[in-house]
């Protein structure tokens, strides 16, 4: 491949990444008081596990200080009384779509609970290191269990922290995202560069036998 075709298909890869990702990324839930029309269920919060202040609108959660690492919110889908439940366990991959206009370096732990509230399905976790204008997707980082765990999702508990010099900012949490593996994307990746190589090979050929 000479370095025009290289730098064809380097370019291709660069511009079609990024796309491709927020295409194919899939709101599963979101943490507001009055969820989009198609999602049932908004997000109450549940007083006596959270010692945190936080606003809600209506289809994002905002987390606010302080953010000393034991700062904690718990709350569940529908209601904490009667929660609604969730079936995520076909996802390759979840992540939270998140801003944060000021506030990193945050790290945020994530576990989610069965309707009993009690029963631990799985526990994640992830880290912003940078300024956030705009809602980006953050892969979560399984600890305790996996995706296929989730089954029957109807609360979730967050505790987050981080730089002292950040605990008069905040981070918004507008949804749960279903995103394709690591893996897929490579998959993508390399089928790109090979048609790529393909189509300069064959031009190259038939050039050739001009």
């Amino acid at each position: 491949m000479n370095k025009i075709a290289l730098f064809t298909v380097t370019l291709l890869l660069a511009v079609l990444a990024p796309q491709a990702s927020a295409q194919t990324a899939t709101n599963l839930a979101y943490f507001g008081t009055n969820n989009p029309v198609g999602f049932p269920s908004l997000f109450e919060i549940e007083p006596t596990f959270t010692d945190a202040g936080y606003t809600q609108t209506a289809d994002t959660l905002t987390l606010t200080a302080p953010f000393d690492g034991n700062t904690t919110l718990f709350g569940a889908f529908g209601s904490v009384a009667t929660p609604f439940s969730f079936d995520w366990s076909g996802a390759q991959a979840l992540a939270l779509s998140l801003s944060a206009p000021t506030a990193p370096p945050v790290f945020l732990f994530v576990s989610f609970y069965a309707p009993d509230l009690a029963t631990l399905l799985a526990e994640a976790e992830l880290d912003v290191s940078t300024v956030l204008s705009t809602p980006a997707s953050f892969a979560l980082d399984f600890t305790t269990g996996d995706v296929a765990d989730l089954n029957d999702v109807a609360a979730v508990y967050f505790k987050w922290g981080g730089d002292s010099a950040s605990n008069d900012n905040d981070l918004t949490i507008h949804s749960i995202q279903a995103v394709p593996e690591p893996s897929t994307w490579a998959l993508l990746l390399f089928g790109t560069a090979l048609f790529g190589g393909l189509a300069w090979r064959r031009h190259r050929l038939a050039a050739a036998r001009r």
